[in-house]
């Protein structure tokens, strides 16, 4: 401020501005008063010819940011200053262009006949311009939890596979969001008209703004909200990584990064993302191994693995490939494109909640861009970022607005409504309790017309206050009893023609409810069942036509009264699954079914990459089934594999011609006999006249012994396979064979 270069800076401001228009100016503070100041004494010295004026809108009864350090008493001084340089004058406006005359009214009575009066000074009666409206001001009853005996204590620990836990009661504040969330949607059902020009219509979700003086309660008025299917907009700050969606997609990032953290990939098993199944995480449960990401590696190569497992194995093993590859933009991009992500969570959430959780998924996507000021930061930094803005309020995301069309109600703090204005209003949690500044917090007397501070309190304990404490901590205290005031009076003049008082919680602390019902009693309200109803004007009429009210009986169809017929759901066949007897030649064999699963892989290898060497295939082997068997087994079970894709016989099999398309593990599902069928063809070779299936089975069976006994077992799966490739290629020879692997054998089957 003392340098050159700020004297230049100012002389160049002034230089720009002619006209300047400060408003909302009561919540000025007096930093920023010091920095208008020399702009406007630059003003006050220019040139006389030039044309210049200065307007500051202010409202002293609306200083609610003492948080800020805002100070009413600026405006005072600020009007003073411009009366003495720049021949100001003031216009006062008590006539309001918002507000129904029962509102208004309500208002007076309010500051002028209650311990309110004492606490807005120079409070002039307000009038308004809209005589001829119809508004209604409604004193709703306080919730209080009535008091009841405490059940005597369960004897010893309370077993929860057993006995449920008791049933918590409701609080005052979940009843008074019940009543809010039962009046509105009365309201709404009733079609209650609302003024829209010189006509009305009936209002609709979007008319609503549900008011509280802090967050402390709103999530009791979101649930109630979200019980009666209203839609709505929250007062959340800072709450977008702890809603449902984002918790997901956080354990996804965390899974393909740390693929052991097993409760994770439950996490996201379970959620929309893929919509596991309870039965589907048995199944991985029961699967033997280490690590839940490589068991539903093991379950989806099942031939009949739940379509969600499938799924899931093959986009998380995708994903983790390119985790360390792709900045975290592109690769959020790509789960969102590949898995759906959207689609699938908007499909699971209510339809009130859906444009909230679209909007959720797509803030989150953006956040991403965010770290670092663009795309190149890892998963790691990523997930470190995330961890940090949770532990810190102040910079933790918000949860964004819904971008949807539909009209939604708003829960918003009296601060942030500040400006705002709806036809209907509801204050919730109308107490007033003062809340008390906590230790060492930091108290600033700034005087208005001083340059710099007069005094700075650390606030000490109440063991360590003095007297000359105890004054400033009164003069604060006071101080904090006007901007209480002012908060009411911001939240009652929100409205336009419909104003809804509540509050809950101890009767004893309820000084702003005492006083908005010794208002309404001043202000002549009459008593309508357990409520006071203060009415002016001319009601306006229902407006017609739109969806009946509730209380209009409707003829319902006798035939939708009836149950559905439950059904099983339809439980796809697998071929696998019906050869005769279920022979699997595992009989006396310990190790036949891991044997098989194994040499399956090995020969899926091999055929595609004869050069493997046997150190990399017993390595990946021991990796992917985690070290399956002891090395002469495992050496055992690579010389059988690379036997069969040496043996020339096989040649047809393994070595075909060029013009032979030729597909390993090939998925099938397709509806035979009215039943849905299911499996995987080991290989399939297809020529331009003919394909063969090949199915490889690992039984150890002498050479020309038992072959026809057991391929009898398995000649219903191939018919199964046979008729799916047939579809696939009309017109063509279909063959099929199993392949003996031990003996390296090919059976026809016809």
């Amino acid at each position: 401020n003392a340098s050159d270069h700020a004297l230049w800076v100012q002389y160049k401001l002034d230089q720009r501005i002619d006209h300047l228009l400060i408003d909302e100016f009561q919540d000025t503070n007096p930093t920023q008063w010091r920095l208008v100041l020399p702009l406007l004494e630059e003003l006050a010295a220019g040139a006389q010819e030039t044309l210049r004026s200065v307007f500051l809108v202010g409202d002293a009864k609306q200083s609610i940011y003492g948080f800020r350090r805002a100070n009413p008493a600026l405006q005072t001084e600020a009007g003073n200053w411009l009366r003495d340089h720049l021949q100001g004058q003031d216009f006062n406006l008590h006539a309001s262009w918002r507000s129904s005359p029962a509102i208004i009214d309500f208002v007076n009575a309010l500051f002028t006949a209650t311990p309110l009066a004492g606490h807005i000074q120079d409070f002039e009666k307000h009038a308004t311009h809209r005589t001829e409206d119809w508004g209604e001001v409604v004193l709703l009853p306080a919730e209080t939890v009535p008091e009841t005996e405490e059940p005597d204590p369960p004897e010893g620990l309370r077993n929860p596979l057993e006995r449920p836990r008791p049933p918590a009661l409701p609080t005052a504040y979940q009843q008074e969001a019940q009543r809010i969330a039962s009046t509105l949607q009365a309201m709404i059902d009733g079609r209650t008209p609302v003024r829209a020009g010189d006509a009305s219509r009936a209002m609709n979700y979007g008319d609503v703004i549900v008011l509280v003086p802090n967050r402390t309660h709103s999530e009791e008025i979101e649930h109630a909200l979200r019980r009666a299917s209203i839609p709505y907009l929250g007062a959340e700050r800072g709450t977008l990584l702890e809603s449902l969606e984002i918790e997901d997609l956080i354990a996804l990032l965390n899974t393909l990064l740390t693929p052991f953290d097993d409760l994770a990939v439950a996490q996201v098993l379970r959620s929309p993302l893929f919509a596991a199944s309870d039965e589907d995480l048995m199944l991985i449960a029961r699967t033997s191994g280490h690590g839940w990401l490589a068991k539903l590696q093991r379950t989806a190569e099942l031939s009949d693995a739940p379509p969600a497992l499938s799924r899931a194995a093959s986009l998380l093993e995708r994903w983790r490939q390119l985790a360390g590859t792709l900045p975290i933009h592109d690769l959020l991009d790509r789960i969102f494109h590949e898995g759906d992500v959207v689609r699938r969570y908007e499909a699971a959430a209510l339809p009130a909640q859906r444009g909230a959780v679209r909007a959720n998924l797509t803030r989150f996507l953006e956040l991403a861009l965010e770290v670092d000021s663009g795309r190149y930061p890892s998963l790691v930094h990523f997930l470190a970022r995330l961890r940090n803005l949770r532990g810190v309020n102040q910079e933790a995301p918000d949860t964004p607005p819904a971008s949807t069309g539909e009209p939604r109600v708003r829960i918003m703090t009296i601060h942030a409504a500040k400006g705002l204005e709806a036809p209907v209003v509801f204050l919730a949690n109308a107490d007033g309790i003062l809340r008390e500044r906590a230790t060492w917090d930091a108290t600033v007397e700034w005087p208005a017309d001083q340059e710099r501070p007069r005094l700075m309190l650390l606030i000490p304990g109440s063991s360590r206050r003095d007297d000359c404490t105890r004054a400033i901590l009164e003069q604060v205290r006071s101080q904090a009893e006007r901007e209480t005031a002012n908060l009411l009076y911001v939240a009652v003049t929100r409205a336009r023609q419909y104003l809804y008082l509540s509050a809950a919680g101890d009767p004893d602390k309820m000084r702003w409810y005492e006083w908005l019902r010794e208002a309404m009693t001043q202000a002549g309200a009459e008593q309508i069942d357990d409520m006071l109803c203060l009415r002016r004007g001319e009601p306006l009429p229902t407006p017609a036509g739109g969806e009946p009210a509730l209380t209009e009986k409707i003829d319902v169809p006798a035939a939708l009264g009836r149950p559905l017929a439950s059904t099983e759901t339809e439980q796809a066949l697998s071929p696998s699954q019906v050869a005769a007897g279920g022979h699997t030649g595992t009989e006396q064999d310990e190790d036949g079914l891991l044997r098989g699963q194994v040499i399956h892989r090995m020969l899926e290898l091999l055929a595609t990459n004869p050069s493997l060497n046997d150190a990399a295939l017993a390595s990946r082997m021991a990796a992917e089934f985690e070290s399956p068997a002891d090395g002469n087994a495992m050496a055992t079970w690579i010389a059988e594999a690379r036997a069969v894709i040496a043996d020339p016989a096989l040649g047809e099999v393994f070595a075909p011609d060029a013009q032979v398309r030729v597909y390993n593990e090939v998925p099938i599902l397709s509806r035979q006999d009215k039943r849905l069928v299911r499996g995987v063809i080991d290989r399939l070779l297809v020529w331009p006249e003919r394909c063969l299936i090949v199915d490889y089975k690992t039984h150890r069976i002498p050479s020309g012994g038992e072959f026809d006994t057991l391929a009898a077992g398995y000649r219903q799966q191939l018919m199964h396979y046979r008729i799916a490739v047939e579809r696939l290629y009309p017109g063509r020879r279909i063959d099929t064979a199993l392949l003996f692997t031990h003996s390296r054998h090919l059976y026809p089957i016809t």
